[in-house]
């Protein structure tokens, strides 16, 4: 069971200490765990009885005068500063989550992944402010333990839903049971170890390798549906893609289908009517599995993308123009989404109708404490018990509009509502529902001591032995969520020489629920007792808000810009509606972990002007395929076009050099190489560097390879070449360096106005010196640490997905964020300061810094 060390009140009350002090000094308790420091603070203006001791050592008691930091200018007109001389630790691993490899065969289609493995570990040390306050939270709660008891019950649910087999009746007989034994690679996934460092907290993943195959032979449904719609549109292939020739083979084979399983009914799924302009609209119907307990239902997932033309609207155009050239007309692309559809719908409804077994040696194989967890009535003796394992919601809050809708220059994409349902079912049989069940509820308020203990076995070496018997146990009253972290990010408004981003405020609430089945809830509630999360919670929303604030303040300068065309848009327009981003609220409760949204608005607006030089120049991109639209697409033209624009641009600012990329050359069959060239940018002491990244998409032909033969086909029917699809990236490519380049060289500024007008203790963090080594002129912390890379050196691509063909991949992903301090460098010098405060051994004052920050308020 998680331990934990439970704070103990002094004996002294208020009145005691206050006749112990003098009126006017303030007091500041500092939980001392190990070295490392945890704040709960009272001043003599707000007094508090909170001060606390843990059980491993007793509180520190600090006398201090009470600061109101004014704007700073030197060391000594700041609180006292930190000597900043504590050593940074190794990582210490928190917790280790591992997957063992999945192997499932579903009717002939066998899904199958690596061992994969992500690891929570906490950096302790100068600068690494959540790794200081992860690691402390570490002595409280033992996730190690936790861990290793959820790995070995995943590790026994994986090893039973390998050995599960699942069968289905009602199917007759023909081709689509009697195939040929063959094996069609249908996708695999192939993704690098991903590193991820935040302020000292670091998550590590293995690599991840997932791949999907469908095996034909006697009796093997989906193997054999799958197989044969692979091999739908083999080569030979014919010299121009013809829409209703590929719907009249979708329909052949949804006949067979439905022909040879008239006994099982499709998924429900609405019909797709024509409509100008709609490109696709696919479902996902319902799925309602039960794998021997271990329940999922899903809400019907529909994606729809439609394009619109007009002035302004690039990609809408572009794809309106490749659809009329393909011949696809609104009807036969209504046609083909219902084919698709009703291929899914029966596909799931097998799914759904299946029988799921496991054979008797299955479960003898695994460990005597494990196949306790078997038990229907171990903690719960009422037959048909189910436990929440998992519950995703992204609904649309009125009931009408979308949930998830993406603008992006005339191609529109929006979402249903998504729904799924994790649940785990108790009951004779139902061997992974009363497992997981069992595991969920070991760690309830009110559990019997024998459950617990069992917890505690599982996560020690001691799990091999018999576990005691207990089928008895206790659930209060629901306790109410305790709120473990709120982020709320204020409205961005950022003028980038012209491009604008906005946003509405971003909520971001964790929670921890206790209760009946709530594991995760129950272990991480306690933390919020015994850490003052609602001080921290506030210091860092005033900081973040603060951060806001003055990026909203600031203006983008570059020079080198000369006049010409690019002083105003050519295209005669003010402004240009780039992106719109809209999410609704999503809710994630994991076994009592609650993670929590408000509603997302993204938009990104061109405005063009003079000197507003990537405002005009994305006006322009924007503009640059505008009706009236030709009969047919022509790859040649739009070259042109883009080749002109990045001609002025280079005209108009011929001292700033692009960013380095390298040149495109595509060979046979590759599609696409796009790359974001690396950026490094300094927005007042904020670093942000990345690597390049390319993404490369390649079309392969062959039998069996479905998506990768259309593809080719439609390039062919398209004219595009090897050589002018070459060109094309080589341009987008050139364009993306130059407007890099350009932000890279710019220059960011900030009024004095907008800092002398922040709150006394944000102007003392706005420091150089108040944190920094004594002697330097300028510190660097790493804030983010993001790598994607390939283990073997960039020989294999980092991130490589092949579905039916079609074959994407990229480069190496890195992007540093990193905090610099120095004079004007507002920002590194806010984020520097904040990442010291909790550091080991550190002075008190910066802990009342602390306090006076979550004094504010919430921003």
């Amino acid at each position: 069971m998680a331990r934990f060390s439970r704070p103990v009140r002094p004996t002294t009350n208020s009145a005691t200490r206050a006749a112990a002090r003098p009126a006017a000094t303030a007091v500041v308790w500092v939980e001392v765990l190990e070295h490392r420091t945890t704040l709960s603070a009272a001043t003599a203006a707000a007094p508090s009885d909170r001060a606390v001791a843990t059980a491993q050592a007793p509180a520190l008691k600090v006398a201090v005068r009470p600061v109101k930091p004014a704007p700073v200018t030197s060391r000594a007109a700041a609180a006292p500063t930190s000597t900043n001389t504590s050593t940074t630790t190794a990582s210490a691993p928190l917790a280790t989550l591992t997957l063992k490899p999945l192997d499932l065969n579903l009717l002939g289609l066998e899904v199958k992944t690596s061992v994969i493995t992500i690891t929570l570990s906490a950096k302790a040390g100068k600068g690494q402010l959540l790794g200081n306050l992860l690691h402390t939270a570490s002595t409280l709660v033992n996730l190690q333990q936790a861990s290793a008891a959820l790995n070995r019950v995943l590790g026994s649910t994986v090893d039973l839903l390998n050995a599960t087999h699942l069968s289905i009746s009602g199917v007759g007989t023909g081709t689509l049971t009697s195939a040929k034994a063959a094996t069609t690679k249908v996708a695999t996934v192939s993704i690098a170890p991903v590193h991820l460092n935040l302020l000292g907290v670091n998550v590590d993943t293995s690599p991840i390798q997932l791949s999907i195959i469908a095996h034909s032979g006697n009796g093997l449904v989906l193997g054999n549906v799958l197989a044969a719609l692979a091999n739908l549109f083999n080569p030979p292939l014919p010299a121009k893609l013809n829409v209703d020739t590929v719907n009249a083979k979708l329909a052949a084979l949804l006949g067979q289908l439905n022909q040879q399983i008239p006994g099982i009914a499709a998924a429900p799924v609405t019909p797709v009517t024509a409509m100008p302009g709609r490109v696709v609209s696919l479902t996902v119907p319902p799925l309602d599995l039960n794998l021997l307990g271990l329940g999922l239902k899903t809400s019907p997932i529909t994606v729809d993308a439609t394009a619109r033309s007009g002035s302004g609207l690039l990609l809408g155009n572009v794809l309106t123009t490749a659809l009329n050239t393909l011949g696809a007309t609104p009807q036969n692309l209504a046609d083909l989404s219902n084919n698709l559809n009703g291929l899914l719908a029966k596909v799931v409804g097998v799914l759904n109708a299946g029988t799921a077994t496991v054979s008797a040696g299955a479960v003898n194989k695994l460990a005597p404490i494990v196949q306790t967890l078997l038990s229907p009535t171990l903690t719960n003796p009422v037959p048909g018990s189910t436990a929440q394992v998992l519950n995703l919601v992204i609904a649309s809050a009125d009931g009408t509009s979308p949930p998830v809708k993406v603008d992006l220059l005339g191609l529109d994409v929006t979402t249903s509502n998504i729904m799924a349902v994790l649940t785990a079912k108790t009951g004779d049989g139902q061997v992974l529902g009363n497992m997981l069940y069992n595991l969920a509820n070991l760690a309830n308020p009110n559990g019997t001591g024998a459950l617990l203990n069992l917890f505690n076995r599982l996560g020690t070496a001691a799990y091999t032995g018999t576990a005691p018997s207990a089928n008895t146990t206790t659930s209060g009253p629901a306790l109410p969520a305790q709120q473990l972290l709120k982020v709320n990010l204020k409205p961005l408004d950022l003028n980038l020489l012209g491009l604008e981003v906005k946003s509405d405020p971003i909520t971001v609430t964790v929670s921890a629920q206790p209760g009946a089945g709530d594991l995760l809830g129950n272990v991480l509630s306690g933390v919020t007792a015994l850490l003052n999360v609602s001080a921290i919670n506030n210091a860092l929303n005033n900081v973040l808000g603060t951060a806001v604030d003055l990026a909203n303040s600031a203006a983008l300068a570059v020079n080198g810009v000369t006049a010409g065309a690019l002083d105003t848009s050519a295209a005669g327009v003010s402004a240009t509606d780039v992106l719109s981003l809209i999410v609704s609220p999503v809710h994630l409760n994991l076994l009592g972990l609650l993670v929590d949204t408000g509603p997302i608005h993204l938009t990104v607006t061109a405005n063009a002007g003079p000197g507003l030089v990537l405002g005009n120049v994305v006006t322009d991109l924007a503009n640059v395929f505008n009706p009236p639209l030709p009969a047919t697409l022509d790859v040649d033209a739009i070259n042109a076009r883009l080749e002109q624009l990045l001609a002025q641009l280079n005209q108009q600012i011929p001292g700033i050099a692009a960013a380095p990329v390298a040149t495109v050359k595509l060979a046979p069959g590759q599609a696409l190489s796009l790359t974001v060239p690396p950026v490094n940018v300094n927005l007042l002491g904020l670093v942000l560097k990345t690597s390049a990244v390319t993404v490369n998409a390649t079309g392969q032909t062959g039998n069996g390879l479905l998506l990768g033969n259309v593809l080719a086909t439609a390039l062919n029917t398209l004219g595009a070449t090897p050589a002018n699809l070459s060109r094309l990236d080589n341009d987008v490519n050139a364009l993306l360096a130059k407007v890099v380049g350009v932000l890279n060289a710019s220059a960011l500024t900030l009024p004095a106005s907008a800092l002398a007008a922040l709150p006394g203790v944000l102007q003392t963090l706005a420091s150089p010196t108040l944190t920094a080594p004594t002697g330097t002129t300028s510190a660097t912390t790493p804030v983010l640490d993001l790598v994607i890379a390939s283990p073997n050196g960039g020989s294999t691509p980092p991130v490589d997905v092949n579905l039916l063909g079609l074959r994407v991949t990229t480069s190496n992903v890195t992007a540093q964020l990193s905090a610099r301090t120095g004079d004007g460098q507002v920002l590194g010098n806010l984020v520097y300061n904040v990442a010291n405060l909790l550091n080991p051994n550190e002075s008190s004052t910066l802990l009342l810094l602390l306090a006076q920050l979550s004094q504010l308020g919430t921003v």
